[in-house]
Order: structure tokens, then C-alpha cells, then sequence
């Protein structure tokens, strides 16, 4: 591409096939997904599914240790529902109803949950 006096000159092996608007418009395409692909690459998409993948295949094992007869995609159904935090080393459920504190038992994660205010232990 090249910006001369208000004008941009595109160079292309199309031809007179296509007219400069459709040129223009294809252009505009490709340099969207360039920059999306170049994007990736610099955050560092590969590292980020790698990840994802590591977890997945963890809860798998952990789903399938646990015979609860849940797929993994139901499991992170019900953990998304779940406010977890990190205090003095332990993982602490704040907002967990007792179904889903069976479920993460059962799959022996060490999750403790703290009792919200007003609510007796």
C-alpha cells in the first residue's frame, strides 16, 4: 500500500478481474485478520491454549476419578456459579451452596467455605 498525495495505490496480481472497489474491500479484509493474527501472536495465543488445555484434561481426570457421572462441561457450569479466593494459602469458597461444596468434595479439591455474614456455622 502506498499513500501518495490523498491517494492510496494498491498493488495486486487480480487483474482488471475485479473492480478497485472490490479490491479496496478485500484489502480492508485481509489486513483485519493480519492484524488479528499478529495481535495473537504477540499475546501469545499458544501459551493460552496450552493452559486451557492442561485444565480441561485436569478436570477430565478429576470428573472421571470422581464418578459423578458429570461431563466436564457441566462441572464448570456449576464452578463458574462459585466465588473463590486465595487467603493464607487456601482456597476459600465465598458464595457456595452445599450441592456445589459436594461436587468440589467429591473431586477433592481443597476449597474451605466461609460462612456469609449473619449466617451461623
Amino acid at each position: 500500500m502506498l499513500p501518495y498525495m490523498g491517494v492510496t495505490l494498491l498493488q495486486t496480481s487480480l487483474g482488471a478481474k475485479r473492480s478497485a472497489q472490490d479490491i479496496w474491500a478485500l484489502y480492508k479484509r485481509r489486513w483485519s485478520i493480519e492484524t488479528l493474527f499478529d495481535y495473537c501472536h504477540k499475546q501469545g495465543l499458544a501459551s493460552v491454549l496450552l493452559v486451557s488445555a492442561l485444565i480441561m484434561w485436569e478436570v477430565s481426570d478429576a470428573a472421571q476419578a470422581s464418578g459423578l457421572g458429570m461431563s466436564v462441561g457441566d462441572i464448570l457450569l456449576d464452578a463458574r456459579m462459585v466465588k473463590a479466593c486465595r487467603r493464607f494459602g487456601k482456597w476459600e469458597a465465598l458464595s457456595c451452596k452445599k450441592k456445589r461444596l459436594e461436587l468440589f468434595s467429591k473431586m477433592k479439591t481443597d476449597l474451605e467455605v466461609v460462612p456469609r455474614p449473619g449466617q451461623h456455622t
